[in-house]
Protein backbone atom coordinates (compact mmCIF):
# COMPACT_ATOMS: atom_id res chain seq x y z
CA UNK A 1 0.00 0.00 0.00
CA UNK A 2 1.45 3.37 -0.99
CA UNK A 3 1.65 6.30 1.37
CA UNK A 4 -0.87 9.02 0.77
CA UNK A 5 0.72 11.71 -1.41
CA UNK A 6 3.61 9.71 -2.83
CA UNK A 7 5.64 10.13 -6.01
CA UNK A 8 7.58 7.27 -7.59
CA UNK A 9 10.75 8.29 -9.44
CA UNK A 10 11.40 5.66 -12.12
CA UNK A 11 14.43 5.59 -14.40
CA UNK A 12 14.61 3.59 -17.58
CA UNK A 13 17.71 1.81 -18.85
CA UNK A 14 20.24 2.89 -21.48
CA UNK A 15 18.28 1.92 -24.58
CA UNK A 16 14.77 1.56 -25.98
CA UNK A 17 12.48 -0.69 -23.98
CA UNK A 18 14.88 -1.02 -21.03
CA UNK A 19 12.62 -0.81 -17.97
CA UNK A 20 13.38 -2.80 -14.84
CA UNK A 21 10.73 -5.02 -13.28
CA UNK A 22 10.66 -2.76 -10.22
CA UNK A 23 10.03 0.23 -12.46
CA UNK A 24 7.35 -1.59 -14.41
CA UNK A 25 5.58 -2.59 -11.18
CA UNK A 26 5.51 1.00 -9.91
CA UNK A 27 4.30 2.37 -13.23
CA UNK A 28 1.53 -0.23 -13.27
CA UNK A 29 0.34 0.54 -9.76
CA UNK A 30 0.38 4.34 -9.55
CA UNK A 31 -2.69 6.33 -10.50
CA UNK A 32 -1.06 8.72 -12.97
CA UNK A 33 2.26 8.68 -14.84
CA UNK A 34 4.30 11.55 -16.27
CA UNK A 35 7.31 10.79 -18.46
CA UNK A 36 10.00 13.04 -19.82
CA UNK A 37 12.73 12.48 -22.41
CA UNK A 38 11.81 8.89 -23.28
CA UNK A 39 12.30 7.27 -26.67
CA UNK A 40 9.21 6.16 -28.59
CA UNK A 41 9.54 2.45 -27.73
CA UNK A 42 9.82 3.04 -23.98
CA UNK A 43 6.95 5.54 -24.07
CA UNK A 44 4.78 2.89 -25.70
CA UNK A 45 5.69 0.39 -22.95
CA UNK A 46 4.84 2.92 -20.21
CA UNK A 47 1.49 3.68 -21.87
CA UNK A 48 0.69 -0.02 -22.05
CA UNK A 49 1.52 -0.44 -18.35
CA UNK A 50 -0.62 2.52 -17.29
CA UNK A 51 -3.43 4.04 -19.33
CA UNK A 52 -3.19 7.28 -17.30
CA UNK A 53 0.19 8.18 -18.82
CA UNK A 54 1.15 11.59 -20.15
CA UNK A 55 4.42 11.95 -22.06
CA UNK A 56 6.58 15.02 -22.28
CA UNK A 57 8.91 15.71 -25.22
CA UNK A 58 11.28 12.94 -26.29
CA UNK A 59 15.00 12.91 -25.60
CA UNK A 60 16.07 15.16 -28.49
CA UNK A 61 13.39 17.86 -28.41
CA UNK A 62 12.82 19.44 -25.03
CA UNK A 63 13.40 22.69 -23.15
CA UNK A 64 13.83 23.57 -19.48
CA UNK A 65 10.27 24.91 -19.43
CA UNK A 66 9.00 21.56 -20.75
CA UNK A 67 10.86 19.74 -17.99
CA UNK A 68 9.56 22.03 -15.25
CA UNK A 69 6.00 21.65 -16.51
CA UNK A 70 6.29 17.84 -16.46
CA UNK A 71 7.74 17.81 -12.94
CA UNK A 72 5.02 20.17 -11.73
CA UNK A 73 2.30 17.94 -13.16
CA UNK A 74 3.82 14.85 -11.54
CA UNK A 75 4.06 16.52 -8.12
CA UNK A 76 0.54 17.93 -8.43
CA UNK A 77 -0.77 14.46 -9.30
CA UNK A 78 1.02 13.01 -6.27
CA UNK A 79 -0.70 15.61 -4.08
CA UNK A 80 -4.19 15.31 -5.54
CA UNK A 81 -4.39 11.69 -6.69
CA UNK A 82 -2.33 10.16 -3.92
CA UNK A 83 0.20 8.27 -6.00
CA UNK A 84 1.95 9.30 -9.21
CA UNK A 85 5.15 8.43 -11.07
CA UNK A 86 7.75 10.43 -12.98
CA UNK A 87 9.66 8.33 -15.53
CA UNK A 88 12.95 9.64 -16.95
CA UNK A 89 15.88 8.09 -18.86
CA UNK A 90 18.89 6.77 -16.94
CA UNK A 91 21.98 8.93 -17.14
CA UNK A 92 22.54 12.70 -16.79
CA UNK A 93 18.85 13.63 -16.91
CA UNK A 94 17.91 11.38 -14.01
CA UNK A 95 21.03 12.31 -12.02
CA UNK A 96 20.26 16.01 -12.44
CA UNK A 97 16.50 15.95 -12.08
CA UNK A 98 15.85 13.53 -9.23
CA UNK A 99 17.50 15.55 -6.40
CA UNK A 100 15.46 18.60 -7.39
CA UNK A 101 12.22 16.61 -7.45
CA UNK A 102 13.10 14.97 -4.14
CA UNK A 103 13.67 18.37 -2.52
CA UNK A 104 10.42 19.76 -3.92
CA UNK A 105 8.52 16.68 -2.73
CA UNK A 106 9.86 17.12 0.79
CA UNK A 107 8.74 20.77 0.79
CA UNK A 108 5.27 19.66 -0.30
CA UNK A 109 5.05 16.77 2.17
CA UNK A 110 5.07 14.16 -0.62
CA UNK A 111 6.73 10.80 0.02
CA UNK A 112 9.29 9.60 -2.55
CA UNK A 113 9.88 6.08 -3.80
CA UNK A 114 12.59 5.05 -6.28
CA UNK A 115 12.95 2.40 -8.98
CA UNK A 116 16.25 2.47 -10.84
CA UNK A 117 16.44 1.29 -14.42
CA UNK A 118 18.54 -1.42 -15.97
CA UNK A 119 22.29 -0.91 -15.88
CA UNK A 120 24.31 -0.46 -19.03
CA UNK A 121 25.13 -4.15 -19.33
CA UNK A 122 21.55 -5.27 -18.82
CA UNK A 123 20.37 -2.61 -21.28
CA UNK A 124 22.83 -3.85 -23.90
CA UNK A 125 21.57 -7.37 -23.35
CA UNK A 126 17.94 -6.26 -23.67
CA UNK A 127 18.44 -4.18 -26.82
CA UNK A 128 20.55 -6.85 -28.52
CA UNK A 129 18.14 -9.59 -27.34
CA UNK A 130 20.79 -11.60 -25.52
CA UNK A 131 19.73 -14.65 -23.48
CA UNK A 132 21.70 -13.75 -20.33
CA UNK A 133 21.89 -10.52 -18.29
CA UNK A 134 25.60 -9.58 -18.22
CA UNK A 135 27.51 -6.84 -16.42
CA UNK A 136 30.24 -4.49 -17.57
CA UNK A 137 33.02 -2.06 -16.61
CA UNK A 138 32.45 1.46 -17.93
CA UNK A 139 34.70 4.53 -18.04
CA UNK A 140 33.85 7.98 -19.37
CA UNK A 141 36.54 7.83 -22.09
CA UNK A 142 38.23 4.91 -23.80
CA UNK A 143 41.60 6.64 -23.42
CA UNK A 144 41.16 6.26 -19.64
CA UNK A 145 42.03 2.58 -20.10
CA UNK A 146 45.42 3.41 -21.68
CA UNK A 147 48.30 2.40 -19.42
CA UNK A 148 46.14 0.14 -17.26
CA UNK A 149 47.96 -3.13 -16.62
CA UNK A 150 44.88 -5.16 -15.67
CA UNK A 151 42.56 -4.31 -18.54
CA UNK A 152 39.07 -5.79 -18.41
CA UNK A 153 38.38 -8.45 -20.99
CA UNK A 154 36.34 -5.87 -22.88
CA UNK A 155 36.64 -2.10 -22.37
CA UNK A 156 33.46 -0.01 -22.67
CA UNK A 157 33.34 3.80 -22.65
CA UNK A 158 30.98 6.64 -23.51
CA UNK A 159 33.52 8.58 -25.58
CA UNK A 160 36.85 7.89 -27.27
CA UNK A 161 38.73 10.81 -25.73
CA UNK A 162 42.35 11.38 -26.79
CA UNK A 163 42.96 8.75 -29.50
CA UNK A 164 46.77 9.01 -29.46
CA UNK A 165 47.64 5.85 -27.51
CA UNK A 166 44.43 3.82 -27.85
CA UNK A 167 46.16 1.56 -30.38
CA UNK A 168 48.34 0.27 -27.50
CA UNK A 169 45.38 -1.30 -25.66
CA UNK A 170 45.62 -5.09 -25.35
CA UNK A 171 49.31 -4.89 -26.30
CA UNK A 172 48.37 -3.38 -29.64
CA UNK A 173 46.03 -6.23 -30.61
CA UNK A 174 42.84 -4.18 -30.35
CA UNK A 175 39.67 -3.74 -32.37
CA UNK A 176 37.21 -0.92 -31.77
CA UNK A 177 33.46 -0.82 -32.30
CA UNK A 178 30.70 1.73 -31.78
CA UNK A 179 27.48 0.37 -30.25
CA UNK A 180 24.35 2.46 -30.74
CA UNK A 181 21.42 0.88 -28.92
CA UNK A 182 18.94 3.29 -30.50
CA UNK A 183 19.93 2.59 -34.09
CA UNK A 184 17.24 0.80 -36.08
CA UNK A 185 19.91 -1.07 -38.05
CA UNK A 186 23.68 -1.57 -37.75
CA UNK A 187 23.76 -1.24 -33.99
CA UNK A 188 27.44 -2.27 -34.09
CA UNK A 189 29.91 -0.43 -36.36
CA UNK A 190 33.68 -1.09 -36.63
CA UNK A 191 35.95 1.91 -35.92
CA UNK A 192 39.31 2.49 -37.61
CA UNK A 193 41.10 5.40 -35.92
CA UNK A 194 43.68 5.45 -38.72
CA UNK A 195 40.92 6.58 -41.06
CA UNK A 196 38.94 8.91 -38.81
CA UNK A 197 37.94 9.54 -35.20
CA UNK A 198 34.13 9.27 -35.15
CA UNK A 199 31.89 11.25 -32.86
CA UNK A 200 30.18 8.92 -30.39
CA UNK A 201 26.53 9.90 -30.02
CA UNK A 202 25.07 10.54 -26.58
CA UNK A 203 23.24 7.22 -26.56
CA UNK A 204 26.10 5.19 -28.06
CA UNK A 205 29.23 3.54 -26.64
CA UNK A 206 32.67 2.61 -27.87
CA UNK A 207 33.96 -0.90 -27.15
CA UNK A 208 37.58 -2.09 -27.31
CA UNK A 209 38.13 -5.82 -27.79
CA UNK A 210 41.32 -7.86 -28.04
CA UNK A 211 41.89 -8.72 -31.70
CA UNK A 212 42.48 -12.41 -31.04
CA UNK A 213 39.15 -12.74 -29.20
CA UNK A 214 37.22 -11.41 -32.19
CA UNK A 215 39.15 -13.61 -34.63
CA UNK A 216 38.59 -16.71 -32.51
CA UNK A 217 34.82 -16.18 -32.39
CA UNK A 218 34.70 -15.39 -36.11
CA UNK A 219 36.46 -18.62 -37.03
CA UNK A 220 34.47 -20.79 -34.66
CA UNK A 221 31.10 -19.41 -35.77
CA UNK A 222 31.89 -19.36 -39.49
CA UNK A 223 31.01 -15.66 -39.71
CA UNK A 224 32.95 -12.93 -41.45
CA UNK A 225 34.67 -10.53 -39.06
CA UNK A 226 32.26 -7.74 -39.94
CA UNK A 227 29.31 -9.91 -38.94
CA UNK A 228 30.76 -11.54 -35.85
CA UNK A 229 29.74 -8.82 -33.37
CA UNK A 230 26.14 -9.00 -34.54
CA UNK A 231 25.82 -12.49 -33.05
CA UNK A 232 24.23 -12.93 -29.65
CA UNK A 233 26.86 -15.52 -28.75
CA UNK A 234 29.73 -13.05 -28.99
CA UNK A 235 27.87 -10.35 -27.13
CA UNK A 236 27.29 -12.74 -24.25
CA UNK A 237 31.07 -13.18 -24.17
CA UNK A 238 31.66 -9.43 -24.54
CA UNK A 239 29.58 -8.52 -21.51
CA UNK A 240 29.42 -11.59 -19.30
CA UNK A 241 31.45 -11.78 -16.11
CA UNK A 242 32.39 -8.12 -15.82
CA UNK A 243 31.36 -5.67 -13.08
CA UNK A 244 29.18 -2.64 -13.60
CA UNK A 245 31.31 0.26 -12.33
CA UNK A 246 31.60 3.91 -13.24
CA UNK A 247 35.00 5.58 -12.86
CA UNK A 248 35.58 9.30 -12.71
Amino acid sequence: MAFRNEIALVSTGYGPGCLSQAGADLVSNVYRVESFGLDAQTRAIVSKLNAQSTHGPHAAAWSSDDMLATVARALRSAQTDGWAALVTPSGPMTSTLWPTVQHAAQELGVQVRYAHGLGIAESLATCLQLPTPPTTVVRPKLCDFVGQSDLPEFALAMQIGNPTDIHTLYDGAVRLYMVDLYAQRNKITPIDLRVSVPTIAENAYVVAIRDTQVDAHSRSSGNQLGDSLESALLWVQVLNGLTETFHG
